[in-house]
């Protein structure tokens, strides 16, 4: 079983909600990991590079599945996934979760956090860093990737679609607004199977999955940062 359709991100866009959504559907396979980032090969986060090991991400799902996806959020920042994606299935259909730039940033900065090894809690001073970030200075010693620490360009949503739409074309793109999304859930979750050609489905409760939550504590924000370290 190979993916027919990939959510491309923007992180902390409702990406979360949407897969566990999807995963209800009877027609529709999502990938176990959500997140495997076989085609980020630029982002260094931790991504399956096995080919065999990335289709096994898809291996339990129903041979009768009409649409088989996975939910890599980092894609549509990658410089490379979008073009490997299209290489890799010319007829792939792709659909984008969009926010405010500013909460995709401000609530980035919480993951990397948690998971990426960023040490600073404070997010003006986080973003004050950026360009010495940039040269090299001021990573956090259990960072992953500098580039998951630059919020900047992690927010930069425009210069991402503009790249995505230069390799795709439109009609295989679907675009979701975040606040639609949380508005009218139903709604937009009915579009989306639309898109994907697979008969509508309802269940009784759109429950939000990875809500985000604000760390303060410096002290364990630390800990955390030497758990990625050493992961890493």
């Amino acid at each position: 079983m190979k993916p027919t359709f990939f959510i491309i991100g923007a992180p902390k866009c409702g990406t979360t909600s949407l897969h566990e959504y999807l995963n209800r559907h009877s027609q529709i396979t999502m990938s176990n990991p959500k997140e495997p980032h076989y085609f980020s090969l630029d982002i260094k986060n931790g991504g399956i590079r096995d080919y065999e090991k990335y289709l096994n991400c898809f291996a339990h799902g129903e041979k009768s599945s009409l649409a088989i996806g996975e939910s890599s959020t980092l894609y549509l920042y990658s410089k490379v996934a979008i073009q490997k994606i299209f290489e890799y299935d010319k007829d792939a259909k792709f659909i984008v979760m969009l926010r405010n730039p500013l909460e995709i940033a401000r609530s980035f900065h919480q993951v990397a956090l948690k998971v990426f090894g960023e040490i600073e809690v404070n997010f003006q001073k986080a973003w004050s860093l950026q360009d010495k970030r940039k040269l090299g200075k001021n990573i956090p010693i259990g960072c992953v990737d500098e580039q998951l620490i630059i919020y900047g360009d992690i927010a930069k949503i425009g210069l991402q679609v503009e790249r995505l739409l230069s390799i795709v074309s439109r009609d295989r793109i679907h675009f979701v607004l975040y606040d639609d999304f949380k508005s009218s859930t139903k709604s937009e979750y009915m579009k989306i199977l639309d898109f994907l050609n697979v008969h509508r489905e309802d269940f009784p409760s759109f429950k939000t999955h990875n809500k985000t939550y604000r760390i303060k504590n410096v002290a364990i924000t630390k800990v955390i940062n030497y758990v990625s370290l050493l992961k890493k």
